[in-house]
């Protein structure tokens, strides 16, 4: 039997956003000084359950409307709300599916499991992936402006 580690080494997703979901959805550890996600050399633990892969990515993305976004509010659909006008339509969709599907997850009893799992990881990948793309072309702006002077 091989271990969670050598399944995920097997597994090469052929784009970025797929392998950032991979290493989200598994067990890491965030270094407290940057915002890149490291995984342990040591042996890892199971893969996380799925309503534990819901949790995690619904905090991943309420941290980046948080940090990156100016985002206000208790949850993830109050924050996406407070934010919606840097974010495009169906960006504001996907976050309140995955909000919705966390809540349920949480606080509905006879709620125990991912509807439709490849919907779950789409929605999130995408999010995940326009996010990224806001950021890049806000921090790409940023650095244009600052390096142009005026003679």
């Amino acid at each position: 039997m091989s271990t969670p580690y050598e399944q995920t080494e097997k597994f090469d997703p052929p784009n970025f956003h797929q392998r950032r979901l991979l290493l989200l959805l598994s067990p890491v550890y965030l270094h407290p000084a940057s915002s890149f996600l490291l995984t342990t050399t040591l042996p890892l633990p199971q893969i996380l359950p799925p309503n534990l892969q819901v949790i995690k990515a619904s905090k991943e993305l309420e941290h980046v409307l948080d940090t990156q976004f100016g985002a206000q509010g208790k949850g993830l659909h109050e924050k996406a709300d407070t934010v919606e006008r840097q974010l495009s339509p169906q960006l504001i969709k996907d976050i309140h599916y995955l909000a919705t599907l966390r809540n349920k997850l949480v606080h509905e009893y006879n709620f125990n499991n991912i509807p439709d799992r490849k919907q779950f990881e789409d929605r999130f990948v995408r999010a995940e992936g326009e996010l990224t793309k806001i950021l890049a072309k806000r921090n790409y702006n940023k650095k244009a402006s600052s390096t142009c002077s005026i003679m």
